[in-house]
């Protein structure tokens, strides 16, 4: 994992969503690890609403990687996934990739630059 990012949960009671605040560059291996812990955080409080937070990290990951990223963990149709990043972020094109590899394996997945845009779009269905 790298040694270059950080992170931490939170479970927004009122929303019962998962929030994961990312700070720094994010790699495979550190995507990987980062939300296998937040599925299984979830998993134990029956959760299926995450809203990653990416406003201060930095994506070091190619396009392969954010391919096959998804595939390693089941498609679910019951977890939404918000992703909050900025307006400005110099890889939106590569963001916006992984949105569309996720919603073609069936993920459910938004990308949002405001953290109220997250919030409505999770509620939403």
């Amino acid at each position: 994992m790298s040694e270059y990012i950080q992170y931490d949960f939170d479970i927004m009671n009122e929303s019962g969503v998962l929030r994961i605040t990312l700070r720094g560059a994010i790699d495979g291996a550190s995507a990987h690890q980062i939300t296998t812990e937040a599925i299984n955080i979830a998993a134990e409080h029956d959760l299926t609403h995450f809203l990653y937070d990416l406003r201060e990290a930095q994506l070091n990951m190619g396009l392969t990687e954010l391919y096959s990223l998804p595939r390693q963990f089941p498609a679910s149709q019951v977890h939404r996934i918000a992703a909050l990043i900025k307006k400005s972020d110099d890889r939106m094109d590569d963001w916006q990739f992984l949105e569309d590899v996720e919603r073609n394996i069936g993920i459910q997945m938004q990308l949002c630059t405001s953290e109220q845009e997250a919030l409505d779009w999770l509620a939403s269905k």
